[in-house]
């Protein structure tokens, strides 16, 4: 390396890299010390906004196609029945 920081010669702690972030002990923790309904919905939020997300954005994409007026593109962005269905 050139400049002003110094070479890495191997022993100790690596100085260019961070330390682990504390929270994610915390977040494993968190079934252990906290009610069981706090813990889950505390990590089911996010997936629950993500899929909110996902519908918002692919009913939007759904809207500007149905205006080209093209019903073959409209079928392929839309879920059918066969798509839905397990």
């Amino acid at each position: 390396m050139s400049g002003d920081r110094k070479s890495y010669t191997g022993h100790g702690p690596c100085p260019y890299l961070k330390p682990k972030p504390k929270c994610a002990k915390s977040r494993a923790l968190s079934f252990e010390k906290a009610p069981i309904p706090k813990a889950y919905f505390s990590l089911a939020m996010p997936v629950v906004l993500s899929m909110l997300v996902t519908l918002v954005y692919n009913m939007v994409d759904t809207y500007f196609i149905a205006h080209t007026g093209n019903t073959d593109m409209v079928a392929g962005v839309s879920p059918s029945p066969r798509q839905c269905s397990p």
